[in-house]
């Protein structure tokens, strides 16, 4: 059976020129009781862009703490961003916005991953650029939220 504490904790960053909109991701089980995949479903937080990044790292690891709360048995009909946004499809929800991906995995030595995804067409994002930071690390000088705002100018500058 699947053990929420033992699960990737993930958030997905949505952007564009002006907000942020941060989603959490629940894990998803097929009808069999195995792991499928993660879905962003929860509170989505949306941020002006031009925060601080004191503020940036808070909101990310506030939001990874609404990460892995319930498993979810089948895809939700609408995502998220998708309820947020108050559109019907993940293209409408993504249509001019770029995306990173930022998780763990909650054992003893924890490495923050994050990945920024540049967009390929309405439907796609291809993974441009991956880093591996160590908690510590991490947590030094909001390290993680520089690495979010480098990743976000390197996917707008392609």
């Amino acid at each position: 059976m699947l053990k929420l504490e033992e699960c990737f904790k993930k958030v997905i960053i949505y952007f564009n020129e002006e907000h942020m909109f941060i989603c959490p991701h629940q894990p998803v089980l097929n009808e069999a009781g195995e792991f499928q995949n993660f879905l962003d479903d929860g509170p989505v937080l949306e941020l002006k862009r031009n925060i601080t990044i004191e503020e940036l790292q808070n909101a990310i690891f506030e939001t990874l703490e609404k990460s892995n709360l319930y498993i979810l048995s089948q895809r939700p009909k609408r995502l998220g961003i998708e309820r947020h946004l108050k559109v019907r499809s993940y293209k409408a929800a993504t249509k001019d916005k770029s995306l990173i991906s930022l998780g763990y995995s909650p054992d003893e030595s924890i490495e923050y991953r994050i990945i920024a995804y540049r967009k390929e067409n309405s439907l796609v994002y291809l993974k441009e650029k991956e880093l591996l930071i160590k908690q510590e690390d991490a947590m030094q000088d909001n390290q993680l939220a520089k690495t979010v705002i480098e990743f976000m100018e390197l996917l707008r500058n392609k």
